[in-house]
């Protein structure tokens, strides 16, 4: 997801090429995928448990949005 958003980023951050080819690497997103299946708070694994991809999404969206609330939005602004 991330290589699809380096095109749209605004026009003062993609003077620094360190940041956008670290934006791009294909396998950032896994990364971070990875790091909140771990800090998922509990028995991690119940949050998948389920043959039904609506509600898992919605399971771990529902985590995120608490954890959205609890640290607030960070906007990109240079």
């Amino acid at each position: 997801m991330f290589p699809f958003l380096t095109p749209y980023l605004p026009s003062q951050l993609t003077k620094y090429p360190d940041f956008t080819d670290w934006l791009s690497d294909p396998y950032r997103m896994e990364g971070f995928a990875e790091m909140l299946a771990y800090t998922l708070p509990g028995d991690r694994s119940s949050f998948y448990q389920t043959s039904s991809m609506a509600k898992m999404r919605r399971n771990v969206f529902d985590e995120l949005e608490d954890v959205t609330k609890a640290l607030g939005v960070y906007p990109v602004v240079s």
